[in-house]
């Protein structure tokens, strides 16, 4: 003999039970989108530095990192669907990326 506290649910009634506690749970969670994405490490001089500021979108283009020398070296996160018009923009400025490491 076994003795427990609670209802006798039953197959269906226990997997209700379950599925409508989850869908409570995750309609509380916080979501977020993920795109495949691209690095590219670019050197700027320091004028254009403003230029290529301008043409980050988060979160399709977004400065991942920076750091300052001679010249300005910016680390790039960029969608795939969106790198082609940053290319052709990057180019537009005379700066030609390297690719980084991801």
């Amino acid at each position: 003999m076994r003795f427990y506290g609670g209802t006798k649910l039953g197959k269906g009634g226990l997997a209700r039970a379950y599925a409508g506690a989850t869908l409570a749970a995750l309609e509380t969670l916080p979501t977020r989108v993920e795109l495949p994405t691209k690095e590219l490490v670019i050197a700027v001089p320091h004028e254009r530095v403003g230029a290529v500021r301008r043409l980050l979108r988060p979160p399709e283009v977004a400065l991942v990192a920076e750091s300052y020398a001679d010249q300005a070296r910016l680390r790039l996160r960029a969608s795939l669907g969106a790198l082609p018009r940053l290319l052709e923009s990057l180019a537009e400025l005379g700066i030609v990326p390297s690719e980084g490491a991801e």
